[in-house]
């Protein structure tokens, strides 16, 4: 059912955000690397499409993070994103989506 996927994103997203630390680690990536957070999450979820496309293609089972972890990610990335967003007020963002 969709609200146990929502639930056990929710889930995931606590446990990895107790462990990066938030959207705050998003913020020094983009320090870090001289570019806005919306690239950072952009090149983020880039990466992750890639690698699920390369799981759907590929013709057995993973050593490592399967098809349905990546998509969690991939999903999880899009909530971070919107949250971040939506906490940084309009016109914080200085790249197109």
């Amino acid at each position: 059912m969709v609200s146990d996927v929502i639930r056990e994103l929710g889930e995931l997203l606590t446990r990895k955000g107790a462990d990066y630390g938030g959207t705050a680690a998003i913020d020094r990536a983009a320090q870090a690397a001289g570019v806005d957070t919306d690239t950072v999450f952009r090149v983020m979820l880039a990466l992750k499409l890639s690698r699920i496309t390369e799981l759907a293609a590929a013709n057995h089972e993973p050593a490592n993070e399967p098809l349905e972890d990546s998509l969690m990610d991939l999903a999880g990335y899009a909530v971070l994103w919107l949250e971040h967003r939506r906490s940084c007020g309009p016109g914080s963002h200085n790249a197109p989506l």
